[in-house]
């Protein structure tokens, strides 16, 4: 009953936060609204009565379609990518742990492929690799699977297996190109594989893990002339048929591009027990800070990494070192080009 409880309270805290972020988003749809209703006001001064009626009734029907609100429930529209050979510079997972609102596009992909390790004086732990695969539904929802390969090296030998796969919807309900800004909800599930023996062997915790994160992008200012992005994330995650407690998770990122072909970007970010932790007696937390890059090799091929360094010990009094590095294949809609 507990843990159906705490489910109840995430989503109603996550519709909580979905609110006061729609409160204060809702000002830009108005401004929107009103300079077309200024243009269309312009426009019709000298045009005949019944042409303006024609012309206002066309005109809602355009905006009901495309622009009438920064919100949108699913843009099935697929458009043809416009691709001016910048990179994006939106601090985001991979290679930092904070993710960003961005989706592949109506029926693309993308891929990551990443290598990455925790190291500690007495154990490196490393997945070689996370496969990471992305799929577009319409513009701005996005599909998510991603399952690693698992080493752990320590005093007692080395395990390798299997870990944990992990399933999300990624839905992006606000989007104001304008101003880039835009907001996010990320549900993700993280399961133990059927007829995997990793949690017998301790490579993963027994359990399922329900996160529910919320992402907000923002374009905070530009520095020479390039634009520098802000990510948010805050996230609520529910531990089922577990021992440990539910967590909070969260983060910071900053992005700016470099010479129009790298984004440079860094991170803050935190995960912390909601309650005391029974194997540890205390409410256990970690604070990441990473810093790292993304560089296109090709219009669909790009490199990545990052490091980075908790900035407290953990319970056994060790400090962390992280790094990140690997692949990322983007397969982009096929839109044909309107003449």
């Amino acid at each position: 009953m507990s843990s159906v409880r705490n489910l109840f309270g995430v989503l109603a805290l996550t519709l909580f936060v979905s609110v006061l972020s729609i409160t204060s988003f809702a000002q830009d749809g108005q401004q929107g609204e009103q300079q077309t209703q200024q243009q269309d006001q312009q426009s019709t001064d000298n045009t005949p009565p019944n042409y303006q009626i024609r012309h206002h009734a066309i005109k809602v029907l355009d905006l009901q379609k495309q622009e009438g609100s920064n919100f949108k429930l699913f843009k099935k529209k697929c458009s043809p990518d416009d691709d001016d050979g910048k990179i994006e510079s939106i601090a985001g997972s991979p290679p930092l742990v904070v993710d960003d609102g961005g989706t592949p596009g109506c029926n693309g992909w993308e891929i990551n492929i990443t290598f990455d390790g925790d190291l500690t004086p007495g154990e490196h732990d490393y997945e070689i690799p996370l496969f990471d695969i992305n799929y577009g539904i319409g513009e701005n929802i996005q599909l998510k699977f991603e399952v690693p390969i698992l080493s752990q090296n320590g005093p007692d030998g080395s395990l390798r297996g299997l870990g944990n796969s992990e399933f999300g919807i990624k839905w992006r309900f606000y989007d104001n190109e304008q101003k880039n800004r835009s907001f996010a909800v990320y549900p993700q599930v993280e399961f133990n594989n059927p007829g995997s023996n990793s949690v017998q062997r301790g490579l993963v915790e027994s359990g399922t893990e329900i996160k529910l994160l919320n992402i907000f992008n923002n374009q905070i200012g530009t520095i020479h002339g390039a634009d520098l992005n802000m990510t948010t994330n805050f996230s609520y995650n529910v531990v089922q048929q577990s021992t440990n407690p539910d967590t909070i998770s969260g983060g910071v990122g900053l992005a700016i591009p470099i010479f129009n072909k790298v984004a440079i970007m860094g991170e803050t970010a935190f995960e912390r027990d909601v309650k005391v932790n029974p194997e540890t007696a205390r409410k256990d937390s970690l604070v990441v800070v990473n810093v790292g890059f993304i560089r296109p090799v090709t219009n669909h091929f790009q490199i990545y990494g990052s490091v980075g360094r908790s900035a407290r010990t953990d319970t056994d009094g060790n400090f962390h070192t992280y790094f990140v590095t690997g692949i990322r294949v983007i397969v982009p809609p096929k839109v044909k080009k309107s003449k």
